[in-house]
């Protein structure tokens, strides 16, 4: 029998095949709701061999659990978000809530997947590991992502996204700056990056002066 104790790497495997399964029917669901269920149940599953997995004899596999679980909270982010858009109208404290849950969920993913890569001073080595390099730039550029979708009940709270999700478009843009395999690697998303960097600074000072004019 396939477990955790026996057979790990294949009973890891058969997880991931049953997660990928989930994540193609997902595709021809047009109901977002159901989409969304869809992906709590690889959510589910792939927690659960995660936290049985000891990442100091399964390093390499328990960092590809922990990033595709980022990718599944990311895509229950913009289930929840479709749901709001469909319904026209401001979205309840629940629903509010759940958004900005699971967006934490999978930024906490994200950034747990890009500190097991840093040395044991806390920094990224560089240039990043080899094999590592594109998904470590498009983990910042998904949690960037996240940080401006969450909805906060206060400017300030609101302010602080915002300047996270600059800080994270930034360390893309810096990265690419520096390296070009890096810009290369990072093709498609790299003018977003650029684009939201110009951008958010005009943005954050409209929303601090609205702060401070004492309308939050």
């Amino acid at each position: 029998m396939y477990g955790i104790d026996s057979f790990c790497s294949d009973y890891v495997e058969l997880i991931q095949d049953h997660s990928r399964a989930f994540k193609n029917l997902s595709v021809f669901e047009a109901n977002s709701e159901r989409r969304s269920k869809m992906h709590k149940r690889r959510a589910d599953m792939l927690e659960e061999v995660t936290a049985e997995l000891n990442p100091q004899f399964y390093l390499l596999v328990w960092r590809q659990l922990v990033y595709e679980t980022a990718e599944v909270y990311s895509a229950m982010v913009d289930c929840k978000a479709d749901i709001m858009s469909e319904l026209n109208q401001r979205p309840s404290q629940q629903a509010v809530t759940k958004l900005n849950s699971l967006c934490q969920k999978s930024i906490h993913k994200y950034l747990e997947y890009i500190g097991s890569l840093k040395t044991p001073e806390g920094t990224l080595p560089e240039p990043l590991p080899p094999g590592d390099e594109r998904p470590v730039l498009v983990a910042w550029f998904c949690v960037a992502r996240l940080y401006y979708k969450m909805i906060m009940p206060g400017m300030s709270q609101q302010i602080e996204c915002v300047q996270k999700t600059l800080l994270y478009y930034k360390l893309v843009v810096d990265s690419c700056d520096k390296n070009s395999g890096y810009a290369q690697l990072m093709e498609a998303e790299l003018p977003v990056c650029r684009e939201m960097v110009n951008l958010l600074p005009v943005k954050l000072n409209k929303m601090i002066a609205q702060m401070q004019s004492g309308f939050e």
